[in-house]
């Protein structure tokens, strides 16, 4: 399974140890070159960019339809247009996006979208992890960003 991820995914699971289920849960994690730059670069002596930078399983891609990521950056990040453009490149299985507007593109783009939260519930079913509202817990004490109904959610879920 080949999955694409933006930013926002690595540098979460970055933040409360949990990058590796990229690792266990694919075959193939790509991110294309501005993810990289956002995350390990622009991002150095933040959370996520020496994980992503050690992390050689990641593999860091260029795309090749530069006019397309262009038409996209009208509306999304440089990133997140690259994440897209990439994941249709590479014919993905899934594309790793927690922004709702770039989550829409590319569905709009017959991608299959999923988000930090989608990984951390696959990886509770899968036996990864033992509590997906003890891992958003985390991840909301380091200011990463859920939706006060998506947090009740998981919480009716996990109850």
């Amino acid at each position: 399974m080949i999955v694409v991820s933006d930013a926002t995914c690595l540098i979460g699971l970055s933040k409360i140890g949990y990058l590796y289920l990229l690792k266990e849960m694919f075959e193939k994690v790509y991110i294309p070159e501005e993810v990289y730059k956002e995350t390990v670069i622009q991002g150095k002596g933040r959370w996520g960019a020496n994980e992503v930078k050690d992390a050689d399983w990641i593999k860091v891609k260029p795309i090749k339809d530069r006019l397309a990521a262009g038409l996209l950056e009208a509306n999304l990040s440089r990133g997140e247009a690259e994440v897209i453009i990439l994941a249709k490149e590479s014919n993905a299985d899934l594309v790793i996006l927690d922004e709702k507007k770039a989550r829409n593109i590319a569905i709009m783009n017959n991608l299959n979208v999923g988000g930090t939260l989608g990984i951390l519930r696959e990886a509770k079913l899968e036996g990864r992890i033992d509590s997906v509202l003890s891992a958003v817990n985390r991840l909301r004490e380091t200011r990463f960003w859920i939706d006060d109904r998506i947090y009740q959610q998981i919480l009716e879920e996990e109850r």
